[in-house]
């Protein structure tokens, strides 16, 4: 009798949890709030490998828009020789346009014996920068990572913030979630509540499923975050990889990238939530250029930012790709692509 409840109580178990994943599937609905379009990219990559500290690969990327004439690029880069995510490099590139760009040289980290680079940060001198999402709140630049502490062989993962008044020039990282997020996370005022949004695995880590979670502020805290719930998933076979969510008028816009584990090619898609809670899938068909002719023919890892345009409802989406699978080494990219594109999109709220 005692052996049947247990079993029992195990099958009941098993079915909660598998209803609370379908729970949290990305839904679909006749009618979008939203249409959704784009108008144009790049043909070849407005940002590309040209120094050894790029080399590698070039990965996350963060556009800000200061002003009519100053624009400010963040964007991850990756020696040949890096071995794991976080011995990347943080750099900065500025623009007068949004279109050609230039890479200053900040005398800032040394790289190979000289600092005449335009590298802001080294993760291999910061426990990490994995992941850049850079925001500006009240004049302050905000830059969240991932990093990584060893202790006695044992790795401790975690999400940190460090603050700029220039954007170049950054303070020291403080921990503000524990967890391992090996995407860039995405800190977003909505309803006047912030919320974390960070990659969470449903099973094992690399080999389960990965999905968004999102994590609020602790309440004994100022800036000390939660441990994330379940946001929404898509399936194992396609599973979201980024956690790219943008604040439209009254809506959350998740511009994330979608990975087809059996290619190992990543692409994007779109979803949407009214209340930060519920996430349904953009269903209506979206042209996003990725021929098998083009440089980032492989993996398009969409930026956690819209920048507005001069026309309404035209914004521009920064992007970095490459024509190099997700599961290939990091090498010499003399054998292939990778850099920073740009699409322009168009977007209109039809519930306004």
């Amino acid at each position: 009798m005692k052996h049947r409840l247990i079993l029992i109580l195990i099958l009941i178990s098993l079915l909660s949890c598998k209803n609370e994943l379908e729970d949290i599937r990305l839904k679909t609905e006749e009618q979008a709030p939203i249409d959704f379009r784009v108008l144009n990219k790049t043909n070849a990559p407005l940002i590309s490998a040209s120094n050894p500290w790029e080399n590698g690969l070039i990965g996350y990327c963060m556009v800000l828009k200061s002003d009519e004439n100053f624009w400010q690029m963040w964007y991850e880069s990756f020696a040949p020789t890096a071995n794991d995510d976080y011995k990347s490099y943080l750099c900065y590139a500025t623009s007068k346009n949004g279109i050609n760009w230039e890479k200053p040289k900040l005398g800032l980290v040394n790289f190979e014996g000289s600092s005449e680079n335009n590298i802001i940060l080294s993760g291999q001198e910061t426990n990490g920068i994995h992941g850049p999402f850079i925001y500006k709140e009240n004049g302050i630049y905000h830059l969240i990572v991932n990093q990584i502490i060893v202790d006695n062989d044992s790795p401790k993962y975690s999400i940190a913030v460090a603050y700029s008044e220039n954007g170049v020039n950054w303070s020291k990282f403080s921990k503000i979630y524990d967890g391992y997020s090996d995407t860039q996370n995405v800190l977003l005022n909505f309803n006047d509540q912030k919320k974390l949004f960070v990659r969470k695995w449903i099973g094992e880590i690399s080999t389960g499923e990965r999905a968004v979670g999102i994590s609020r502020i602790n309440r004994f805290s100022s800036l000390f975050f939660e441990q994330a719930e379940l946001a929404y998933r898509n399936n194992f076979e396609e599973d979201v990889y980024t956690n790219g969510a943008i604040k439209y008028d009254n809506l959350i816009l998740c511009l994330t990238s979608i990975f087809n584990k059996s290619k190992g090619d990543i692409y994007l898609g779109l979803a949407y939530s009214r209340n930060g809670n519920t996430f349904y899938k953009y269903n209506n068909k979206i042209d996003w250029k990725q021929s098998q002719n083009s440089w980032d023919n492989k993996a398009i890892y969409a930026s956690p930012s819209l920048v507005k345009s001069d026309n309404d409802s035209t914004y521009f989406l920064y992007y970095s790709g490459t024509e190099k699978n997700h599961d290939s080494p990091i090498t010499n990219n003399n054998d292939y692509v990778t850099g920073i594109g740009r699409y322009e999109i168009v977007i209109t709220n039809n519930e306004k």
